[in-house]
């Protein structure tokens, strides 16, 4: 089990379905909000993965098997005064990446992890962005390597 290949497979599908639709910051990696040649901001997006609380799904196992569950939070930020279009045009998008298939992904040891339906909840203005949040839930199980 591996927390790092968790993590790896969650940021992966994003970034490489995203492409370069707008900059992604990443936590705990420097990221300045992208400004236009004016110095007006752009649209961005930040990726979070919050693990949650593990359970043992066996008993009784020589090498037992152990649930962990966790959400993938994306949250959107467009600039204020411009409405709300452009950020809910991104959360489908966003939706649409934790929804297609293959559910059950996997990298190196990462265990099985299965990604649930994603739902979008819109914030509100937060320091001149609206800002729209896209919750994925996920559970990973797996074993001792």
């Amino acid at each position: 089990m591996s927390l790092p290949h968790t993590r790896i497979a969650l940021e992966t599908r994003l970034k490489n379905s995203w492409g370069n639709t707008t900059p992604i910051r990443w936590e705990n990696v420097r990221f300045d909000p992208p400004m236009d040649v004016n110095k007006n901001p752009r649209p961005y997006i930040a990726c979070l993965i919050k693990n949650g609380r593990g359970s043992d799904i066996t008993l009784g196992s020589d090498n037992p098997w152990t649930r962990w569950e966790g959400m993938v939070i994306v949250q959107i930020f467009v600039p204020e005064f411009i409405g709300t279009k452009l950020a809910t045009q991104y959360a489908e998008t966003i939706k649409n990446i934790y929804l297609a298939l293959p559910r059950n992904i996997q990298y190196l040891n990462s265990g099985i992890i299965r990604l649930y339906a994603p739902y979008a909840v819109e914030t509100g203005v937060v320091g001149g962005y609206y800002v729209v949040n896209v919750t994925t839930p996920f559970r990973r199980d797996s074993q001792l390597v």
